[in-house]
């Protein structure tokens, strides 16, 4: 008996000591305990590292998000099953932002402007328009230029200028309606020393390149 209370006792003494060794561990190594806590909380597979961000390309490279907001455009409650006439050109710039006119689905006497930012198209504002303005002769239809004809000429554009030296952005490309086509920009790259015309074919596709 006087064994047993000696063996129980003894096993009561080691667990005290062990809970003593680690309460005097936190306190004089605080920062090593919290590094042991946030271990263990890093490994929890539902948590979300977002320290990793997703490598982002120009926006007239990413054909995906091109025919994206062609789609979205399409898709808006007042152009679905309708044709959409553009009116004069169509902007897209290298932060994803689109700008465009486009002829009211209903009024052809009208325009609207219409301008695509964070991955959404925004409400449509009236554009005052004159008899000079000459509505039916600076319309395009969207079926001649689809949205991702401007990766055509963003390839283009980009294989050129690795030829020209100290010329690294890319312009603005755009688009504008001619005679009833359409006619790609930009048709020159400037750089120091040089200047370069160049012309895209409808689809956006290279048709000239040459010094000037």
């Amino acid at each position: 008996m006087i064994k047993k209370t000696f063996i129980i006792l003894g096993c009561l003494m080691a667990v005290s000591c062990n809970k003593l060794s680690r309460t005097i561990e936190k306190t004089l190594n605080p920062d090593k305990n919290q590094q042991s806590e946030n271990s263990t909380y890093d490994s929890d597979p539902k948590k979300e590292d977002t320290s990793i961000k997703k490598a982002e390309i120009p926006f007239c490279e990413n054909v995906k998000a091109l025919e994206a907001a062609e789609a979205s455009l399409r898709n808006l409650p007042q152009f679905k099953g309708k044709n959409i006439n553009i009116y004069r050109s169509v902007h897209f710039y290298e932060d994803y932002r689109i700008s465009l006119k486009i002829q009211h689905p209903d009024n052809p006497e009208y325009i609207d402007e219409y301008y695509y930012a964070d991955g959404k198209w925004n409400d449509p504002k009236p554009v005052q328009t004159t008899k000079r303005d000459k509505i039916e002769e600076n319309l395009l239809t969207l079926d001649k230029i689809p949205f991702v004809n401007a990766y055509n000429v963003y390839r283009s554009l980009q294989e050129k200028i690795r030829e020209i030296p100290d010329v690294e952005k890319i312009p603005t490309i755009y688009v504008i309606a001619h005679k009833g086509n359409p006619r790609w920009y930009p048709s020159s790259i400037d750089s120091p020393r040089s200047k370069y015309s160049i012309e895209f074919n409808t689809d956006g596709t290279l048709k000239s390149f040459e010094k000037e």
